[in-house]
């Protein structure tokens, strides 16, 4: 920072054009470079590659070569990969960035009767959101695929992706509704308890309103 940009290292990029979008991030620990590369802007394809930053190695691929779309999450030595690959509807890869040979990679959440729409790895569980008749649900797992349950959610609407850190207890979502201003919520990883950690303030008076779903038989 503060030197002539003239100077900069390229990291990576070399062959790209204009129609690819690359994206960098780093691990919560600060180990672990991500790079990722998408095919448009409705990415049908996506690259991961990674880098060991603490022993200073080279940028390797995880996937580069398949015809899908991926997404990730890092936790610890482990990368999480979201993909449709043989599987339309989403299903989550546990892939050992120690060890990442595409014939190591384990299914840790399988393809469901509801599309994944994202997921996050936060306080050493993964949480999945899927679209369920139109309303949102996020599931819960723990590091290797097995159940931990929901989140409980409060009423009918829409909800963020949790976020947080790997290693620490909290996760944070927000949530919104026809009658509700987007409210932040704290959600206790280890207890399944969450409690309200900030909120709009506007006047409205929620409590008067009620949000349902109802079904109807078309003609």
């Amino acid at each position: 920072m503060g030197t002539d940009g003239s100077k900069d290292r390229k990291l990576f990029g070399d062959g790209y054009g204009p129609e690819k979008g690359l994206g960098v991030g780093l691990s919560d620990d600060n180990r672990y470079l991500i790079l990722t590369v998408s095919h448009g802007s409705a990415a049908k394809k996506t690259e991961v590659y990674y880098q060991d930053l603490a022993k200073g190695g080279p940028i390797v691929p995880i996937v580069n070569d398949i015809e899908a779309r991926f997404s990730n999450e890092v936790a610890g030595d482990t990368m999480y990969l979201e993909t449709n690959w043989q599987a339309p509807k989403g299903r989550i890869l546990a892939v050992d960035l120690k060890d990442p040979a595409r014939e190591r990679w384990k299914e840790v959440v399988p393809q469901g009767d509801a599309a994944i729409q994202g997921f996050s790895a936060v306080g050493g569980r993964l949480f999945v959101e899927s679209l369920e008749n139109v309303l949102p649900r996020v599931r819960i797992f723990d590091a290797q695929g097995k159940s931990q349950g929901e989140i409980a959610l409060p009423g009918v609407g829409s909800v963020s992706s949790p976020r947080g850190e790997w290693k620490k207890n909290e996760a944070f979502y927000t949530f919104t509704s026809f009658v509700t201003p987007r409210v932040i919520y704290r959600y206790d990883v280890s207890k399944g308890t969450q409690t309200v950690w900030a909120k709009e303030n506007v006047p409205i008076a929620s409590d008067r309103f009620e949000v349902k779903q109802v079904k109807f038989a078309s003609k």
